[in-house]
């Protein structure tokens, strides 16, 4: 690690405003991103179309925002005193942690499609897909809690969180199987099973993506450690 500079500094500080914040801050604009594509899956099992696009709105402001947080910490990170190596080790965390929001958003354009050409999903397809993006909410609070026990120097409570991230993920993936074969069991046409079925890879690409973070973080816990 740097010595000028630890790489925690750039997790789970809760005072806003400090460039040190810049990691947790576009977390929670991923997280942002992440309820408004479980919100507007909520209010088309409900059959409010009106309410769901204001919903998917405010998903692409949120990814946007998210964007936006990434190229300034990049360039941050870059200015930084981090060594070389914790650079490329935050960049890459902050990279990776965004495509969370890019899935979310690809799910929530398969959900337009749907409202605007009427495809038929049924309502208990609508209320499967909520429950697995409600789940893929908690995975990404969970992965929030490691980056706050790291910022901490809570190893321990750290890797016990990467642990629950895990079993998180594991959870969601054999939600998918299942979300999988409801979808080709329903009596929707081929449009219905088609769009309902990219929502639903989307939402478990968010998944893995989340994991692959909570991952990055045991790697960053060992290099702490040498």
């Amino acid at each position: 690690m740097s010595d000028s500079k630890d790489l925690l500094d750039w997790f789970g500080n809760k005072k806003s405003g400090s460039v040190e914040n810049g990691a947790r801050d576009h977390t929670l604009a991923v997280m942002d991103a992440v309820i408004e594509l479980k919100m507007a899956i909520s209010a088309m099992g409900e059959e409010n179309g009106a309410e769901a696009m204001k919903c998917v709105d405010r998903l692409v402001m949120s990814e946007r925002d998210a964007d936006r947080i990434e190229d300034r910490l990049s360039t941050e990170v870059i200015r930084s005193g981090l060594s070389a190596q914790d650079r490329e080790n935050l960049l890459q965390f902050v990279r990776t942690l965004d495509h969370v929001a890019n899935w979310s958003k690809e799910s929530s354009i398969n959900l337009q499609v749907a409202k605007e050409t009427k495809a038929y999903i049924p309502e208990d397809i609508w209320l499967f897909l909520f429950r697995i993006a409600s789940e893929m909410e908690n995975e990404l609070k969970m992965l929030i809690g490691v980056m706050d026990a790291f910022h901490s120097h809570d190893n321990e409570e750290a890797v016990r969180g990467i642990e629950s991230v895990k079993d998180q993920e594991r959870v969601i993936d054999e939600m998918n199987f299942e979300g999988i074969k409801r979808i080709h069991l329903s009596d929707m046409d081929v449009r219905g099973i088609i769009l309902s079925r990219d929502m639903l890879h989307g939402i478990e690409e968010a998944s893995d993506t989340v994991k692959a973070c909570a991952d990055m973080i045991s790697i960053f816990i060992v290099a702490r450690r040498k």
